[in-house]
């Protein structure tokens, strides 16, 4: 009877201490925090637009330092992105291979990469078999490199927000990018981040410090001015606010105020996902029925299909930076 009791009291130590250290364990290693629940109409989806450059092309070496600081701000705020690329623009002597490795280095991180046709070219001037050209010539590289990844190219973007002269070439061309798989990435809220770049860069060629941060300082508050109209007109049209897809470019002002752009969008209480959940929003199930000369939003194509007229309505940036320098 002792040995037994002996052996029983060695069990139950054993067993207290294995209790002890699946404790321990679960205190060490708590379970993964799960995303704080978003108000609806709360959420945002980035995407950037020309990659690999947009605005002047000044070589390799600065567009290396776009890229990263790019997908450093990115990456330190957490935020998931598209980025759209034109591969024309990959194509430099003697700096193709270094061009390509921008690209590979938004797969590497985990962000998606999508078609945003080889050169940039206007789908309305262009017409639609130059155009649907230019979709299938704009993936030979992104092909490779998402087989690389082992992800799938599947989004596109239309150059100048522009989707045909008639609804029949909108249609077949919808078609078409249906039946190589891609799906149209839509956009909602924009704010001529191009224009106030275009601006800083011609400061920054003058040497002119001082006017490179002021006209920063006022790219960051026209976000505020953007914000504020289409959330307007998302209550006005929708009823309600809405989750938006944002179009951003890369450029030398994002590279330098990505970080503060970000901040400012966190600090009206958005929260930031993919573009296949913010898309889930009912409002993309809506039809773009919109067909003219103008590259609009999806949303102002929404409100324009329901007789609300928002053509030149939406805010410019400030005349001032509009009259700063002769146009590029």
């Amino acid at each position: 009877m002792k040995r037994n009791d002996g052996m029983l009291a060695s069990m139950i130590r054993n067993i207290r201490l294995a209790l002890g250290l699946v404790l321990l364990a679960g205190l060490a290693k708590p379970a993964a925090a799960q995303p704080a629940p978003v108000s609806p109409g709360k959420l945002l989806a980035i995407t950037v637009d020309d990659l690999p450059i947009n605005g002047p092309d000044t070589g390799l070496g600065e567009l290396r330092e776009i890229n990263a600081r790019i997908l450093a701000a990115l990456s330190e705020a957490k935020v998931p992105a598209v980025g759209f690329v034109n591969e024309e623009k990959l194509y430099r002597e003697g700096q193709v291979d270094g061009r390509i490795a921008l690209l590979d280095a938004w797969l590497a991180v985990g962000l998606e990469l999508g078609n945003h046709t080889y050169s940039h070219p206007d789908f309305n001037a262009v017409g639609l078999a130059a155009y649907e050209e230019e979709v299938v010539r704009g993936e030979t590289v992104l092909r490779i490199l998402c087989e690389k990844h082992n992800t799938h190219l599947r989004l596109f973007r239309h150059t100048f927000l522009r989707t045909g002269n008639s609804r029949e070439e909108k249609l077949a061309f919808e078609s078409f990018l249906a039946g190589r798989g891609y799906t149209i990435a839509p956009v909602t809220l924009e704010n001529d981040d191009w224009y106030f770049n275009s601006k800083y860069v011609q400061a920054r060629e003058r040497g002119d410090g001082a006017m490179m941060k002021k006209i920063g300082d006022a790219y960051l508050a026209h976000w505020t001015t953007m914000f504020e109209w289409y959330e307007a007109l998302s209550l006005r049209l929708l009823k309600r606010p809405m989750d938006h897809v944002i179009l951003m470019h890369q450029n030398a002002i994002n590279a330098e105020r990505l970080p503060e752009v970000l901040a400012l969008m966190r600090a009206r209480g958005y929260a930031f996902r993919n573009l296949g959940e913010v898309m889930k929003d009912p409002a993309y199930a809506r039809a773009d029925q919109y067909v003219g000369k103008w590259g609009k939003s999806w949303l102002q194509r929404w409100a324009l299909s329901e007789g609300i007229d928002t053509l030149g309505k939406e805010p410019d940036p400030p005349d001032w930076v509009m009259k700063l320098y002769p146009a590029n």
